[in-house]
């Protein structure tokens, strides 16, 4: 599996954008200007990759690499089709099925939640990293990738301390491998975690623990964005010097590196501190370098910005004739390239611009183009801003009527609370506006409202004491009404709460018999579960005596092999674990198998399992091992169903290994179904790995499967272990962690040379160690043969 490890640009981004915010003069050309730079428009080339891979595809015979290459192809395309994303991996998983190819089948998974995560779905796309981990369950480099991915899931979902447990496993395996390449990668990662969560310390450990890396590998690239993240924690921190330091490093890899987006970039956003910290001149100077590159690679919408920007800084240095041509060039830029936003922004620095210099005139015709292209495209704040200059440049005219329409429509496109200086600037001007038509009237007027004024006033003086007696003998009566209307109140609801406590106690002796009766029956039903309880557990023990039965029995083993130990430890009282075995004109055959489920539904599908395998070796003398599994593989999709258009579904099945023992030839043959085994031959010890695919139906498919057979000569003597994988899916040990399976092999091969009844107490010690007091997750069997 490729390295598909994405470098994390959007904090750079978002740095930039954070800073820009907060500068005063720099208004909203630079946003436009920021946002357009950071975003990589590759989409030709990444088309150019998939029809290159098509062409590929459509030359290739070989059906194992085509799945390589329906691979590649999700990869290159999910992040555009999210549909065509699934479809290439769902052929790569269908091809690497039938080759039991588990890298591709692992890849394929990885790709699909890859696909989900694209779009944001990260609990589905961690479902599919799982899947991808338990089929590449190999610690190497293929198995950091997908732990990168899971982390990078959780980080997405703020699950931080998740999302450094894989981090920290990838990072584990890369130090193994000593690629500093991707260790640096991954204490990035961890850098930015740790910035999320907002200590700031380890973060900027981590970052330069990256920077180090990088430098030492000579990655330039990665140099850059590391520095990148260091100024994003020191602007977090308010550290404005840093800031810059770290700014002005990132432009120098970026002349080396002769990256003209980067450069343009770096240039807009140290201008911009540059202004934050009063230096006007310098960011002159950079906005200027900025110009030049973004004019080289012909990127118009960033030309207008640095225009916008230069023509703020000339305007702040009173430079206004540099100040008018640089506007002037903004908008004439935007209207060319039709980029309608940016001449909407540049027409209202311009207005602005006429305000300040008293071209009021010029100022009024220049919001009003802004605004008209405004309303146009439906920009609603670009509308409030040239509204806001209108109403400025209007009311400098002594305009009022128009200054208020132009104010109203600025505070209509306001989306925060009223300022009191506008609201106070808008009744000013409304009552001047009025004043203008109704001055004269009120005049004439004046004179006579002071006279009605003065009889009013005596007038008001008399009935207000009038009043006052009134008031206190009306106040007198109510307050006496509300007094007997409290008492007449308060003496109903006393007679009411007797009549309510007397209809509570008969209720509530009610209730007592009623509960009384209702405990009766509860015992009775206590009794009754009870009884059927102990009935149910009384069948589930006798279904274990059937179990037991049809198990092979000790006489079979004493009379075929040296020694032996049969480890059978089912989780419940009956166990979807199980063994077998026959013999047939001197050929000795022995099965473990380890059914889907445990408990009773495990123990239904070992009693299929066991009369199925009776069925074709006893029955229709079929011994070849592969030839086998084939006919238990259609037995068990007939007997469940899982055939057609069944309405059954579910993968039951089960893993099982066959093998085959010809004591006369010194032959051992032997098949398996996901699942695995150990041989120890003439002293040498050898794991064997079937088929990938278990027996029955996968993924809810009924999928043509093909079993293969492997042969072992000996000379004298053998030791097969089988095994279900139980014992080493044990949760256990002091960081409550799988046993795993290298640990299992590593117990056999080390006791094998006990007997065997001494291996079977030593396989239990450590069982027992590694569990504790933890509940057992699953059925363990484990069969041990001296042939």
């Amino acid at each position: 599996m490729e390295n598909k490890f994405k470098t994390n640009r959007r904090c750079y981004t978002n740095w930039i954008k954070n800073i820009l915010m907060k500068f005063k003069k720099i208004k909203y050309l630079a946003l436009i200007l920021l946002t357009s730079v950071c975003l990589t428009l590759n989409s030709f080339s990444q088309q150019n990759i998939i029809d290159s891979l098509h062409n590929v595809l459509n030359k290739t015979n070989k059906i194992s690499d085509k799945a390589s290459i329906y691979n590649q192809i999700s990869y290159e395309i999910f992040q555009y089709y999210k549909d065509s994303g699934f479809y290439y991996a769902n052929k790569a998983i269908e091809i690497a099925i039938k080759t039991n190819d588990k890298k591709n089948y692992s890849e394929a998974l990885y790709n699909i939640g890859l696909t989900y995560h694209e779009f944001q779905n990260y609990d589905s796309a961690r479902f599919f990293y799982h899947k991808a981990l338990k089929i590449d369950s190999e610690e190497n480099e293929s198995f950091a990738l997908i732990c990168t991915s899971m982390s990078q899931s959780f980080k997405m979902n703020s699950r931080f301390d998740s999302s450094l447990f894989y981090a920290n496993k990838a990072l584990d395996i890369y130090q193994k491998s000593d690629n500093k390449n991707k260790i640096g990668r991954i204490y990035l990662l961890i850098g930015v975690i740790y910035r999320s969560m907002g200590i700031y310390d380890k973060a900027t450990d981590y970052q330069m623990k990256a920077l180090k890396i990088k430098e030492e590998i000579g990655d330039k690239l990665g140099q850059a964005q590391c520095l990148g993240n260091l100024a994003t924690i020191c602007y977090d921190q308010g550290d404005l010097d840093k800031t810059l330091d770290f700014t002005k490093k990132c432009i120098k890899l970026f002349e080396e590196l002769n990256n003209e987006e980067g450069l343009a970039t770096s240039y807009s956003l140290l201008a911009g501190i540059l202004m934050a910290k009063n230096l006007p001149e310098e960011a002159i100077k950079y906005f200027n370098k900025t110009l030049i590159t973004y004019e080289k690679i012909n990127f118009p919408t960033g030309i207008a910005s640095v225009y916008g920007n230069l023509a703020i800084i000339y305007e702040s240095l009173n430079d206004f004739i540099k100040a008018k041509e640089s506007f002037n060039k903004a908008i004439e830029v935007s209207h060319n390239a039709e980029d309608l936003l940016s001449e909407t922004i540049a027409y209202i620095n311009l207005a602005s611009f006429y305000n300040k210099t008293k071209e009021y005139s010029l100022s009024i015709e220049t919001a009003k183009k802004a605004l008209k292209i405004a309303e146009n495209i439906n920009a609603l704040d670009e509308q409030r801003l040239a509204n806001d200059v209108l109403s400025k440049a209007y009311f400098n005219t002594n305009d009022f009527k128009n200054a208020y329409l132009a104010l109203d429509q600025t505070m209509l496109f306001k989306d925060s609370i009223y300022n009191n200086e506008k609201l106070k600037q808008i009744n000013q001007l409304q009552i001047e506006y009025e004043t203008e038509n109704k001055e004269n009237e009120i005049k004439l007027l004046n004179k006579e409202n002071q006279l009605n004024e003065i009889k009013v006033f005596a007038k008001d003086k008399e009935l207000r004491s009038h009043r006052l007696f009134i008031l206190i003998i009306v106040f007198g009566i109510i307050v006496l009404a509300i007094f007997l209307f409290v008492v007449f109140r308060l003496y109903r609801q006393k007679i009411r709460n007797n009549s309510i406590l007397e209809v509570k106690n008969i209720e509530i002796n009610q209730q007592k018999e009623t509960l009384q009766i209702q405990s009766e029956k509860l015992s009775v039903t206590v009794k009754d579960l009870q009884i059927k309880n102990s009935k149910i557990t009384e069948s589930i023990n006798y279904a274990k005596t059937i179990q037991t039965a049809i198990m092979p029995s000790e006489i079979f083993f004493k009379e075929n092999f040296k020694d032996y130990f049969v480890f059978f430890r089912p989780k419940d009282i009956v166990s979807g674990d199980f063994y077998w075995s026959s013999e047939i004109d001197n050929n000795i055959f022995v099965a473990v198998g380890d059914c889907t489920g445990h408990g009773v539904p495990g123990a239904f599908m070992s009693m299929i399992g066991n009369t199925l395998l009776n069925q074709i070796v006893n029955e229709k003398k079929i011994i070849n091992p592969a030839q086998i599994l084939n006919e238990l593989n259609q037995g068990i999709v007939f007997s469940l169903e899982q055939h057609g258009d069944s309405d059954f579904s579910g993968d039951d099945g089960m893993d099982i290994t066959i093998c085959l023992i010809n004591k006369n030839q010194k032959e051992i043959t032997i098949a398996a179904a996901n699942h695995e085994s150990l041989l120890i031959i003439d002293g040498k010890s050898e794991l064997f790995e079937g088929s990938f695919f278990a027996i029955g139906k996968e993924f809810g498919k009924s999928i043509e499967k093909e079993f293969q057979n492997q042969s072992f000569k000996y000379n004298d003597s053998a030791k097969i272990y089988l095994f279900s994988d139980g014992y080493y899916d044990q949760f256990g040990g002091p960081q409550n962690k799988r046993f795993n399976k290298s640990q299992i092999v590593r117990l056999l091969n080390e006791n094998s040379n006990l007997s065997f009844s001494e291996q079977c107490l030593k396989i239990n010690e450590a069982f027992e160690s590694w569990k504790g007091n933890k509940k057992q997750t699953d059925d363990i069997l484990i069969l041990g043969l001296n042939i």
